[in-house]
């Protein structure tokens, strides 16, 4: 795979790494000549703002960072709390559903109902309800419900495993083989060239190498010890197992943000964030405590300033006319999710 996008995407392939980005994004700076940016990023945004801080802070008039990315981690780190935040945010799905009467699964034992339901899909008995000819596999179902999290639509979430569990044994036993859907190419023309850049930059930002299977198989085995009912992290276990077998040489390796010369810098981060544990906001925050303050959102979803209005005004304050909120505060959980 990654000869193949380099083959067709040339020289940049080599150069997709943050490190890169942050590089081009003061060029544009320069050439829109802007003496200072402000800056919001969210999620892999927020490594792009720590590296800039990181490298050019006295071009910083404001920055704000939701969904932080610690850059610091080891492979076993990122993954096992990876993990943990995916089934963080499955736990919390269940103690919703415990004392909300809409739920669709209220009154039953969650946990049971979706183990057994991965248990089903395993056996090949779980069908797609937008295609009933294929098949479901467990990773499928729990990649879709960790989509879910991230607003979270947790009401769409239950009524999904609900559905999916409530499916006929007729239904499931007419065939345990998913069916192989290509489309139609005229002999000899060329398969469709799609976009796909996320290897180049994660494995160019990550030296995450497993040396041989049983090193990975310790891996997994953390990883599945530290999210055992979202078997774990659906996101984030493809994206080291792609980067087997790439070159130990990594444009821009894990480390520790060095931040010397940046203003203040704004972090919000949910406390239930299923993708980015809030362990690593608090990371990044201690390694730039002189520069950064870290403003937890107490409740879940993975997207942060149009929460509530403490998230998006303390954003609109810092980034208009450079308020800080008082280090040591939070924003409560909204009553009702608003952004997504």
């Amino acid at each position: 795979m990654r000869e193949d996008c380099r083959r067709h995407t040339g020289p940049l392939f080599d150069h997709a790494d943050t490190l890169s980005v942050v590089r081009d994004m003061d060029a544009l700076r320069r050439s829109l000549g802007e003496k200072k940016i402000n800056y919001f990023g969210h999620s892999y945004g927020t490594l792009i703002g720590e590296q800039y801080a990181e490298e050019y802070g006295d071009r910083i008039r404001s920055m704000a960072l939701t969904a932080n990315i610690d850059h610091s981690l080891g492979a076993r780190e990122f993954l096992v709390s990876s993990a943990a935040a995916a089934e963080d945010s499955f736990q919390e799905f269940v103690k919703w559903c415990d004392r909300t009467s809409s739920c669709a699964l209220h009154g039953r034992d969650v946990t049971a109902v979706w183990d057994g339901l991965l248990a089903r899909a395993d056996r090949g008995e779980i069908r797609d309800p937008e295609h009933p000819d294929r098949v479901l596999t467990a990773h499928e179902i729990t990649f879709n419900v960790f989509r879910m999290f991230y607003g979270p639509d947790r009401e769409q979430l239950a009524a999904y495993v609900a559905g999916l569990d409530a499916q006929e044994p007729s239904e499931r036993q007419r065939s345990t083989q998913p069916r192989q859907v290509r489309p139609s190419t005229p002999q000899g023309a060329d398969k469709e060239t799609e976009a796909e850049p996320f290897y180049a930059v994660f494995c160019q930002d990550w030296r995450f190498r497993a040396k041989d299977y049983p090193e990975y198989a310790r891996l997994t085995q953390a990883e599945m010890r530290a999210a055992p009912h979202m078997r774990g992290t659906p996101r984030v276990h493809p994206a080291v197992a792609g980067c087997i077998g790439w070159p130990d040489e990594v444009n821009n390796p894990q480390h520790r943000l060095r931040v010397t010369e940046a203003p203040g810098i704004l972090m919000l981060h949910a406390r239930h964030d299923p993708a980015n544990h809030f362990s690593w906001a608090a990371n990044v925050h201690r390694q730039t405590r002189g520069t950064t303050v870290l403003l937890p959102y107490e409740g879940a979803g993975h997207s942060v300033y149009g929460r509530s209005d403490c998230t998006r005004d303390a954003v609109d304050d810092y980034l208009t006319e450079l308020r800080m909120p008082s280090p040591g505060s939070s924003c409560a959980p909204a009553a009702k999710n608003t952004t997504h």
